[in-house]
């Protein structure tokens, strides 16, 4: 499978970040949950994510849309190793697809955390600030 390209990993940091553009719609949520269940099927299930969800125009998912994504996920990856899942978020409005994410993967190895501030982002994840800042240069406009 080919790495989508609004994605980049990161190997030394086990990282894999993710910068939507525009519209966030179920369609590319489903790419990226494809993508990541893949790479941890296939390569190895043990790397942390970023999104970075600073450039997007609007958020058009339901709440049962992404109800079932946080469920799926939480089954999925309820074998694998723990992993951290850092969001960077512009506002509180856009934070609440992303929380109830968080909620509903709560108690399985798959940590979700909300940031306002990307340098919070670089030390929750234990990697450089310019990691974090280079995904948002190299992230192509849709």
């Amino acid at each position: 499978m080919n790495v989508p390209e609004y994605l980049a990993y990161f190997p030394e940091f086990r990282l894999l970040t993710w910068t939507p553009l525009g519209v966030l719609d179920q369609a590319d949520v489903k790419e990226i949950v494809s993508f990541i269940e893949w790479q941890e099927s296939n390569v190895t299930p043990e790397f942390n994510r970023f999104i970075d969800t600073t450039r997007l125009d609007a958020i058009n998912l339901n709440f049962s849309f992404v109800f079932d994504v946080a469920l799926r996920r939480r089954l999925t990856f309820s074998t694998h190793p723990e992993a951290r899942s850092a969001v960077l978020v512009k506002s509180k409005r856009s934070a609440h697809y992303f929380e109830l994410h968080k909620l509903l993967t709560d108690c399985s190895p798959l940590q979700v955390k909300i940031f306002d501030r990307r340098s919070a982002v670089a030390r929750w994840l234990g990697v450089p600030l310019d990691v974090i800042d280079q995904q948002r240069e190299r992230s192509p406009i849709k």
